[in-house]
């Protein structure tokens, strides 16, 4: 299995440049699927990553060494996991080894809070917790940004509040239960 890293090609990435680290990861799975030949090969990343010179090279390497291999773009929900994230999956098999596997069965996915309410109760035990839901009663973006003060990095903007306002008016979120946020997801910070 192969993940290679994603930040340089997420559309989340304003300044997507592909650099020498992208290349030679991707040079070295291609290898190791010309050296090794694995019966199975899977690789995740990003949608924008099949069209990328990096997943080129790799898919190279896949038709050399003879595999039956494809391409899927599927939302990690739709199979079990908390969150809503949009992936690219390679699934690969050796020719010699036999024909690709059906796609797992979908599911539903599985809701964040019950998984994480333990951790979310000792969070606010702790007095680590920002009740989000005030940041809403405020009207102005001063007033929002004193508040969250004290949670943000110095130097990275917060455009989570735009963004879970975003997806309140689409009713993927509510303000009833927490919300669990990283920060500005177009940050160069993990």
């Amino acid at each position: 299995h192969a993940s290679p890293v994603c930040k340089n090609i997420s559309l989340i990435n304003p300044n997507r440049v592909v650099n020498k680290n992208d290349d030679a990861i991707a040079k070295s799975v291609a290898r190791n699927i010309r050296q090794v030949k694995p019966k199975t090969v899977s690789i995740e990343n990003v949608p924008g990553y099949e069209k990328t010179v990096l997943f080129k090279q790799i898919a190279k390497a896949l038709d050399e060494v003879g595999y039956n291999w494809d391409v899927q773009i599927v939302d990690a929900a739709t199979y079990g996991a908390a969150q809503t994230r949009t992936r690219m999956i390679v699934r690969a098999v050796r020719k010699d080894v036999g024909e690709l596997p059906p796609l797992p069965q979908k599911t539903m996915g599985a809701d964040w809070y019950k998984a994480l309410e333990d951790l979310i109760v000792e969070e606010q035990r702790a007095g680590r917790v920002l009740p989000i839901a005030e940041a809403f009663k405020r009207k102005g973006k001063a007033e929002v940004d004193e508040l969250l003060k004290p949670y943000l990095i110095k130097g990275i903007p917060n455009n989570e509040i735009a963004r879970i306002n975003r997806y309140v008016s689409m009713g993927k979120l509510t303000l009833d239960r927490p919300i669990i946020t990283m920060g500005s997801s177009a940050s160069r910070v993990c």
